[in-house]
């Protein structure tokens, strides 16, 4: 308030500022001031939000190196400095989760423009269901203090849960002609039994 006009704060750049004291009441005609004491404000330009991400929308489980990425590296703003990109995953409410490792988390310029995903996800999170959504989400923040940040880009990937390969019983030497018996497939776990092949003259 003591400074006329003020400095607006959506205007981007390098102000210098500086303030000083004198007597409001004459000394044989002398108003004597200070020495000025000068400060700088910088305001840093706004962090843009990341192009999307571009990557596999559905993955099977235990799926690994599979590739994510947004358009552009990170640069530097001016005034501000050098930014970086963070990486991280959270589930569907959006608490962070550690069941999808990235590589790398964060990074400058174009070390982060690309990532890795590793899709390991606990059978017993899946609950009695066949899937389960994670979203991947990257931001934009000042490499250096204060780490202002744009908000975040998501992108959901879909977990597709794997079946168990369970045991077979049945089978074994027959004479031609003989009953073959049964052919089962036990403890199956999750999943269906989608088909049956059959192969002759097996080594």
């Amino acid at each position: 308030s003591a400074f006329p006009g003020g400095i607006t704060n959506t205007n981007p750049g390098i102000y210098r500022m500086w303030a000083s004291y004198r007597a409001q009441v004459n000394v044989a005609g002398l108003l004597c001031e200070s020495i000025q004491v000068p400060v700088t404000i910088t305001i840093r330009e706004a962090v843009l939000t990341p192009g999307p991400i571009a990557g596999t929308a559905a993955v099977c489980n235990g799926a690994s190196g599979v590739g994510y990425g947004v358009a552009g590296p990170a640069g530097v703003l001016t005034p501000g400095g050098p930014t970086e990109f963070v990486w991280d995953v959270v589930d569907a409410t959006n608490t962070v989760v550690a069941d999808v490792t990235l590589a790398p988390t964060s990074g400058q310029n174009a070390i982060a423009q690309n990532i890795t995903a590793a899709f390991n996800i606990a059978n017993g999170t899946f609950g009695g269901a066949a899937s389960v959504v994670r979203k991947i989400r990257v931001r934009r923040r000042f490499v250096n203090a204060p780490n202002c940040e744009s908000p975040v880009v998501e992108f959901p990937v879909t977990i597709s849960r794997n079946t168990d390969d369970g045991t077979i019983t049945g089978g074994g030497p027959f004479r031609q002609g003989a009953h073959l018996g049964s052919v089962t497939w036990n403890t199956p776990g999750w999943g269906a039994i989608q088909s049956w092949e059959i192969a002759s003259a097996v080594g």
